[in-house]
């Protein structure tokens, strides 16, 4: 019988972890070329991207990419009223639930929604009008489990200043844009 002493054990044991295997049968990986480059944002997990439409295909790859700076602007087009009122147009339900999905699938993810109009009949203003668009589709993100407090709405009326003195023809604007506070 043949007796092992315990730094025998150890020096062994270190010694086999250290030791790096060489195999003949593995073939050399090539390289990749010039034409397929990796990159760290390639390597990197994102959330997994929601239903494909405009706005997720539009938003998924900023969303994703934690390098990007916050503040980036998405128009809502899909979004539209109908002229001095706050009926949505049809199809504009989508673009809402889809936005849903992106507030579901990025949790930390905070928005404005930024509002014009240019159409306001009878005692509303524009600028009201565009508020009151806005705040209808952060009632419809919350009521489908949104938190308020991620979404901010604001109403600027047409986008051209009461006080604006610099004499130059600015056009009345009538859209909805999303602004990317927090990522």
């Amino acid at each position: 019988m043949t007796t092992i002493a315990s730094d025998t054990i150890q020096t062994d044991t270190v010694a086999r972890s250290l030791a790096v295997p060489k195999d003949t049968t593995v073939k050399a990986v090539p390289k990749p070329s010039s034409a397929t480059p990796t990159t760290t944002a390639s390597l990197t997990t994102a959330a997994p991207a929601p239903t494909a439409g405009g706005l997720t295909q539009q938003m998924t790859p900023y969303l994703g990419n934690a390098a990007l700076p916050k503040g980036r602007i998405f128009p809502l087009t899909g979004i539209t009223f109908q002229p001095g009122s706050l009926s949505m147009a049809a199809g504009a339900q989508a673009t809402i639930t889809e936005l849903s999905t992106i507030l579901k699938t990025y949790p930390r993810l905070q928005i404005q929604l930024v509002g014009y109009a240019n159409d306001a009949k009878g005692d509303l203003t524009n600028k009201s009008l565009s508020f009151k668009r806005v705040n209808q589709i952060k009632q419809q993100l919350m009521a489908s489990g949104i938190d308020f407090v991620r979404i901010d709405a604001i109403g600027r009326g047409t986008g051209v200043a009461k006080n604006d003195t610099s004499g130059i023809a600015k056009p009345t604007l009538r859209k909805i844009d999303l602004k990317v506070v927090v990522k």
